[in-house]
């Protein structure tokens, strides 16, 4: 009698639907981004993947891992999955603003319309393993334990593949590459995460509570404010900082006379000569002052010069008939 074989002995991509897909231990892996979760899917699998569409794609295939025929699912967040924020009776502006310092935070999904936790909860379901191919620095690694946080509660790991949580490190979307952090599964790295963490808690209480004085503070004394608002920010006012010291340099420059070399060659034939032209500079900018007349006088540079080449070697005593 012929023996049965299934997609996967075939070297074929094995779809969700097919009753052997119970038998074997089920992987699933985790990128930032749907465009590298194709990528990955494709280079595992040698492109013989098959592509469920959705709002965030999920590609299945068979494939050997850990010396066991694994089925693997591979889909994508799209960035952060969670955000954190202050409780509800902290949301109130009329909390002083010096009680945030020490209030608590809570984590809540980013964006509520894309469902990632729902997908990611749906597509680890009764996982052996969950491997994380998320970008490799400190809000990737925050990002590991986001998506750690939907998926480990609802999987079933198996003796077979051991740890239940990988780690994919990879420096270039290449197959080379993705092979290369197949066979290198580390672990992630909670240290890195919980840095991000602290960063992203220090980002709300500060802001929040620099934004909610400045606004009560500015309100009654600028008739003409524009704002509703005075936010603050750790990030924008260092970067309000360098646009403002540069607005000083350019307001406290002293024009000073400078010259240019220009090489002059009218003949092949002839000795070049040097001359000097002085320009003065502007107080618009302390960098030239004819900015817009230097690619006409570029181009007429040119034509003059390609006008005395010319000329020079249709003069020339052999030069051809």
């Amino acid at each position: 009698r012929a023996r049965r074989t299934s997609a996967a002995d075939r070297g074929l991509p094995v779809p969700a639907a097919m009753d052997d897909r119970d038998r074997r231990p089920l992987v699933v892996c985790v990128a930032e981004k749907p465009s590298l979760a194709a990528s990955i899917a494709s280079f595992l699998s040698d492109g013989k993947h098959v592509t469920r569409r959705g709002n965030l794609d999920v590609h299945e295939f068979a494939r050997r891992h850990d010396g066991v025929l694994c089925d693997f699912r591979v889909t994508a967040v799209t960035g952060h999955v969670l955000s954190i924020d202050f409780p509800a009776r902290f949301q109130s502006w009329d909390v002083d603003p010096a009680a945030l310092f020490d209030a608590p935070v809570v984590k809540k999904e980013a964006s509520r319309g894309s469902r990632v936790v729902e997908h990611l909860e749906r597509e680890a379901r009764g996982a052996a393993q969950l491997i994380l191919w998320l970008d490799c620095d400190r809000e990737g690694e925050n990002i590991c334990f986001e998506v750690m946080d939907a998926c480990v509660p609802v999987m079933r790991p198996q003796s077979a593949l051991r740890p239940p949580v990988r780690r994919a490190k990879f420096s270039a979307v290449t197959k080379p590459s993705v092979e290369a952090a197949m066979r290198n599964l580390g672990l992630p790295d909670v240290n890195q995460a919980r840095a991000v963490d602290a960063r992203q808690e220090l980002d709300l209480k500060i802001g929040v509570a620099f934004t909610r004085f400045q606004t009560n503070h500015f309100r009654d004394k600028f008739s003409g404010l524009d704002s509703s608002v005075v936010s603050y920010g750790p990030c924008q006012t260092p970067t309000l900082s360098f646009v403002a010291a540069r607005r000083k340099q350019i307001a406290a420059h002293d024009p000073e006379p400078f010259w240019r070399v220009v090489l002059t060659c009218p003949d092949l034939f002839a000795t070049p000569s040097l001359s000097t032209t002085s320009r003065r500079a502007s107080r618009a900018s302390p960098l030239d002052d004819d900015e817009h007349e230097r690619p006409r006088r570029v181009r007429e540079e040119k034509e003059t010069d390609a006008n005395a080449r010319e000329d020079s070697v249709t003069n020339a005593p052999n030069a051809p008939n």
